[in-house]
């Protein structure tokens, strides 16, 4: 994690690469640094296996995923994700500010 807040995203994948699969928030941080050095394919994979289960990490992997979009200029796409985004979610008022910008 420290390649990761460090901003070293290329370092960071190879080191998550050789980390377990199994940790979620490893996943996590693993899909952010690929968003980050354009691995969008991967990346969704990971942020849709944590969108999909039952961890912490649920609603901040569809935030990702919309921002990740975003990146490709994907804007339908990106605007379908942000509509995912549960009231409860801590990113739900930026979800709602982004979709309105979309507009």
């Amino acid at each position: 994690k420290d390649l990761f807040n460090k901003k070293e995203y290329a370092k960071a994948v190879l080191a998550f690469e050789n980390l377990g699969k199994e940790n979620q928030e490893i996943n996590y941080f693993h899909a952010i640094a690929l968003i980050e050095t354009n691995n969008y394919s991967k990346a969704d994979q990971l942020l849709t296996a944590l969108q999909n289960g039952n961890s912490v990490y649920r609603d901040k992997a569809i935030w990702y995923m919309a921002l990740s979009a975003l990146k490709q200029e994907k804007l339908d796409k990106c605007r379908k994700i942000l509509e995912e985004i549960p009231p409860e979610a801590e990113d739900y008022q930026k979800a709602q500010k982004l979709l309105k910008d979309l507009d």
